[in-house]
């Protein structure tokens, strides 16, 4: 069945293609291994809906619509079989005059197991086998100069290739981005060319599998929009029960069939008696990215309409409030927000943002982060100032404005930074208060930020740059389960968060009346 919805202008659907990409796969691909070997491929239902969503949708010139596919699922749901059928279509079945499909992967022993799988697809496949020829290192068509061939991720001497599809399988155990680089500049002379990437979760937060994994993240939940880009991911949550069934189902479509329910309660039973066993079980089981810091705020609960919900600046005037700053040091996002915790009869936290960024190189930093930056500065959502490096008059302006209508209690901010901004505001009689950013500052405003996300009592807007950092946002947890946002891991800004947990930070605190050296009245350093 096809995506209902897709946000592409001119796109449509042809179920014709859809439905010969389907019978590719099973009228012509058989198994090869285990207790299905010999039979022929017929689809599960998660799989059957890839293969027709991408085959059938179409952009307005009849070409494909996706062309980047990232499938995250846990072992032995058969992505491996999937890909290697995805490899033989495309090389031999989509029409594409001399094809070159490569498998890509860490090493070239991993390279070659999709590889294999298709050789032996073609292999037991009448079919297939009049017209492809089997060599030892390549599926080769002469008839359509059409080729699959496996590789290993090094990108060096892979500049000459012509992709039309590239496998990349278990990106979590690729080293560098070599290979991923050369062969995104390398697919440009083609009409409709296929990325297809296939893994399970990993440990690296600074790999290129976790960059496309969160990348895909954000266009599944609508905080990015990437129409050319198909995100199928299956995993456990954070809070989830790993030992609940139906867990392990919500994270393996082919639970039933390509793996079985008492195979998953063993390894889980072996998990929670051996204790190192418990992480390999999450990863390779459950799909969930195992080190210390993790993603953090669920964007199913943060884009519930509770949360996300509209609601008028004005109405704020007059309930008490604080303010917090986070500003770039160079050439990124700054963040003012304007924090109102629960008030009287409403138990809902609220927050009005304010986003900055420089002009200069904006279309750079749009490429670079995968973010509509432009979109965000015409829509009033996101404003751009003037110069390459991140203005502070124009943040102090806005700083002063937002303190005339709100009438903040304070405007806390990181003690790392007290600059030209701050000092500039102490002048004006207005309460500054330096918070520290470790564990002992910080723990607190995010445990409440957690609370209120879940709880459904933090209303935030649904503004799309808060969305963006929301969904980078990685917790750092100290040995005492403390969370903090951890900036070094999140990869890319969470600017917006950061000024919200700062400024709950003092909406939390008692307001003891302390000389401060970074005012003249009231005020309070917190380290």
């Amino acid at each position: 069945m096809a995506s209902s919805q897709i946000d592409a202008p001119g796109a449509y659907f042809d179920a014709r293609k859809a439905k010969l990409a389907v019978a590719f796969f099973e009228n012509y691909l058989r198994h090869s291994t285990g207790e299905w070997a010999g039979r022929l491929f017929i689809l599960d239902p998660w799989q059957k809906r890839l293969v027709e969503d991408l085959w059938g949708w179409r952009r307005a010139d009849g070409s494909r619509l996706y062309r980047r596919v990232f499938v995250a699922v846990p072992r032995k749901n058969g992505k491996t079989t999937l890909a290697a059928g995805v490899a033989n279509l495309l090389a031999f079945g989509d029409g594409e005059p001399g094809a070159q499909v490569f498998s890509i992967a860490g090493n070239q022993e991993q390279a070659r197991l999709v590889f294999d799988e298709a050789c032996a697809m073609v292999s037991q496949s009448p079919e297939l086998s009049e017209h492809v020829e089997v060599l030892r290192s390549a599926l080769y068509c002469a008839a359509l100069r059409a080729s699959f061939k496996p590789l290993a991720a090094k990108g060096r001497g892979q500049h000459g290739k012509n992709p039309h599809g590239v496998i990349g399988d278990e990106l979590h155990e690729w080293q560098g981005r070599e290979m991923f680089d050369a062969m995104q500049t390398a697919m440009g002379a083609r009409r409709e060319p296929v990325e297809f990437y296939i893994t399970t979760a990993g440990h690296n937060l600074q790999s290129v599998c976790w960059e496309l994994w969160s990348h895909a993240l954000k266009v599944r939940d609508g905080v990015v929009h990437m129409p050319s880009l198909l995100p199928i991911i299956f995993a456990a949550e954070q809070g989830d029960d790993w030992t609940d069934p139906a867990v392990w189902a919500k994270a393996n479509p082919g639970i039933g069939s390509s793996i079985k329910l008492d195979y998953l309660a063993q390894k889980c039973e072996e998990a929670q008696q051996i204790a190192t066993q418990e992480n390999a079980f999450k990863q390779l089981h459950l799909n969930m990215w195992t080190e210390q810091s993790v993603r953090w705020l669920p964007m199913h609960r943060w884009n519930d309409p509770a949360n996300a919900g509209a609601f008028s600046e004005d109405e704020m005037v007059g309930r008490p409030c604080f303010i917090g700053m986070d500003l770039a040091h160079t050439k990124d996002l700054s963040a003012l927000a304007v924090v109102f915790p629960p008030h009287g009869p409403d138990p809902q936290w609220r927050v009005v943002m304010r986003f900055f960024v420089p002009e200069d190189g904006l279309r750079l930093r749009e490429t670079r982060d995968f973010v509509p930056y432009t979109t965000w500065v015409n829509s009033g959502h996101l404003t751009a100032t003037p110069g390459d490096i991140a203005d502070f008059n124009a943040i102090e302006r806005a700083t002063l404005e937002l303190c005339e209508k709100f009438k903040p209690r304070e405007v806390a901010f990181d003690r790392m930074f007290a600059g030209s901004v701050v000092n500039n505001l102490i002048d004006r009689k207005i309460e500054c208060v330096a918070v520290g950013q470790g564990f002992y500052s910080m723990a607190a405003p995010c445990a409440e930020l957690e609370r209120a996300v879940l709880g459904k009592i933090f209303r935030h807007g649904g503004h799309p740059v808060l969305d963006w950092n929301a969904s980078n946002v990685v917790a750092m947890r100290d040995e005492r389960g403390n969370i903090k946002p951890d900036h070094r891991k999140s990869g890319e800004r969470i600017d917006g968060i950061s000024a919200i947990v700062t400024a709950m930070a003092r909406a939390l605190a008692p307001q003891e009346a302390a000389a401060s050296p970074y005012t003249g009245q009231r005020g309070l350093i917190v380290l």
